[in-house]
C-alpha cells in the first residue's frame, strides 16, 4: 500500500550534515506491474541555506555482477532549499526490461535513491525489489508466481510484477564537504550487511 513503509532515517550522526533525510515512503501501488512508475515520497530537513541545489537520483540495478547494466531511472535537481523541512515525490518511469540481462530479469535486485550536494553523495537508501511472473491473477488478487525455470519464453511483460520490500531499507551515509571545493566523501554509516567488502565505521539503524 502507498505509504506503508514510513521509515525514520535520522542522519544527524553523519558528522555536521546540513541535510537530514527524515523519511522515505513508497507512494505508488506496491506490489505493482513491472511497467508502472516508481513513486517515492521523500522528506528531509535542511539546517541552513545551501549554496547549491540537491541532486536526487533513482537507480535500478540491472545485474548484481555488472555495474554497466544499472539504469538511472530519474535525476532531479531540487532547490533552492530553504532551512526547515521539505517534502517532494520522486517519480520515475520503470527500467527498460529488455536492457536487463535475461538471467536477471526475474528474482531479487535493488533500487536505490541517492542524494548529492556539489557532486558529492551524502546519503543512499536502497530497497530490495522482488520481480516475479504471475501467469493468471496478480499478487494483489491472490495469484501465485511461477518459479523462474517455469516461466514461458519470451516473457509476457504484462504478467511481470515487482514488489519493493519496504520493510528492509538499507541506509548509507557519507561525510562530505558542504562548503568550498568538493572532496571525495568518506563513508560514515554502512548498510547492515555483513557481506560488504568494506567494514562500516558506524552502523545506521532504520526504525
Amino acid at each position: 500500500k502507498p505509504g506503508a513503509d514510513a521509515r525514520r532515517c535520522c542522519a544527524r550522526g553523519a558528522g555536521m550534515a546540513l541535510v537530514d533525510l527524515l523519511e522515505v515512503n513508497v507512494a505508488c501501488e506496491n506490489p505493482a506491474p513491472f511497467g508502472s512508475q516508481f513513486k517515492f515520497e521523500i522528506t528531509f530537513e535542511c539546517l541552513e541555506s545551501l549554496e547549491d541545489d540537491l541532486e536526487w537520483k533513482l537507480v535500478y540495478v540491472g545485474s548484481a555482477g555488472d555495474d554497466s547494466k544499472d539504469q538511472v531511472l530519474e535525476e532531479v535537481m531540487v532547490g533552492p532549499v530553504p532551512p526547515g523541512t521539505s517534502k517532494f515525490v520522486l517519480v520515475a518511469d520503470p527500467p527498460e526490461f529488455e536492457a536487463i540481462p535475461e538471467g536477471d530479469r526475474l528474482g531479487v535486485t535493488v533500487v536505490s535513491i541517492t542524494c548529492s550536494y556539489k557532486e558529492q553523495a551524502f546519503v543512499n537508501v536502497g530497497y530490495y525489489v522482488s520481480t516475479e511472473y504471475y501467469p493468471e491473477a496478480g499478487p494483489s488478487e491472490g495469484g501465485t508466481a511461477l518459479e523462474a525455470a517455469e516461466v514461458p519464453k519470451p516473457i509476457d511483460l504484462s504478467k511481470v510484477y515487482r514488489n519493493v520490500m519496504t520493510e528492509e531499507p538499507r541506509v548509507t551515509k557519507y561525510t562530505i564537504k558542504w562548503s568550498g571545493p568538493a572532496e571525495a566523501p568518506a563513508v560514515q554509516a554502512e548498510q547492515e550487511d555483513e557481506d560488504q567488502e568494506d567494514e562500516p565505521e558506524e552502523e545506521e539503524e532504520v526504525d
